[in-house]
């Protein structure tokens, strides 16, 4: 609850408006090492939300979609990245949560097959998650499967934050850390939701049932869909570095005023010094300058690839870039 709470002021701040970023994304990288510097939890509530639930909704939505990233930018919802089942993580083509298109009501029925199908993981679905991006297979009523597409879920009450009739959510439980990230599972009992919540930059479905892409190959259509997805994973990278970094320093630090033995007793000299405590420190320093840059490429990378999303780019190589990425 604290975290939220922080989260939604740092929201109403508005040190960084989505312009600035658009300007120069670089800004991004520094705000979220100031922040993770902080709290790293405070960080990835506000990333998961944004970038991870609003990511996927700007890269792979279209017009009629964007009010969820606007909300999602203000905090007047929050979302949460529904991909990992209990049985499949990497693995994303083996996921398994349906979503069957019914012409007679024109909505989606999303079902959770059976256990192994469980949604989990999924970072604020514990608590707080008000809508999902949720990953499952498209079915239209012929009985032919799409492959994986991606749909905006309502799945809490935004006042009560009581879950919808026809999803069961429930907490992860405790973890090794960042136990202010709520961690849920989510189980989808023939869910119904209207026809415009699937994200359609990549494929739809007809009123009537007929699907429709823009890309002739699926592997294509499968690649640009993996580059929306991979926000958590460019973050992750970061999260990874701002870690390495905060760990480094404090060690380097300590072992420059930390003294130990020396040449005569009355002198001690400090342990950075020795040559062991140099070897045991100094590549990690040095790994962190390399892991800054790649983490700074990547991050243009997904820009670049986001961008290019956003204004209608469908060439092969922007859905190879997007397989790259992931």
């Amino acid at each position: 609850e604290l975290t939220y709470k922080r989260a939604k002021r740092l929201i109403e701040y508005d040190f960084l408006s989505d312009q600035d970023i658009m300007e120069n994304p670089s800004l991004a990288v520094a705000f979220q090492d100031a922040v993770a510097a902080y709290d790293p939890a405070l960080l990835q509530v506000i990333s998961l939300s944004i970038s991870v639930f609003g990511g996927a909704v700007r890269g792979l939505g279209t017009s009629k979609h964007f009010q969820y990233y606007e909300k999602a930018y203000e905090f007047d919802l929050i979302g949460c990245f529904s991909l990992t089942e209990l049985s499949h993580g990497s693995n994303a083509r083996g996921m398994r949560t349906t979503a069957t298109y019914d012409p007679k009501t024109q909505e989606f029925i999303l079902n959770t097959p059976d256990i192994e199908a469980t949604k989990c993981w999924s970072g604020n679905m514990g608590k707080i998650a008000t809508h999902a991006s949720v990953y499952a297979q498209l079915y239209t009523p012929d009985g032919k499967c799409h492959g994986l597409h991606v749909f905006v879920v309502p799945i809490r009450d935004p006042v009560t934050l009581q879950p919808y009739p026809g999803i069961t959510i429930g907490d992860m439980g405790e973890k090794i850390g960042l136990n202010s990230i709520a961690n849920g599972f989510m189980v989808l009992h023939n869910y119904h939701i209207p026809r415009d919540n699937l994200l359609n930059r990549t494929g739809d479905v007809t009123p009537d049932g007929n699907y429709v892409t823009p890309y002739k190959d699926p592997k294509q259509r499968h690649g640009a869909s993996l580059g929306a997805l991979s926000a958590g994973r460019v973050g992750i990278a970061g999260f990874g570095l701002i870690n390495m970094k905060s760990a480094i320093s404090i060690a380097i630090r300590y072992s420059a005023v930390r003294k130990q033995f020396g040449p005569s007793p009355n002198e001690e000299v400090p342990l950075l010094e020795y040559q062991l405590q140099q070897y045991r420190l100094l590549p990690y320093l040095a790994a962190s300058f390399v892991i800054s840059h790649f983490c700074k490429w990547q991050y243009m990378e997904f820009v670049t690839f986001t961008a290019k999303s956003i204004v209608g780019d469908k060439s092969a190589e922007q859905a190879d870039l997007g397989r790259e990425i992931h």
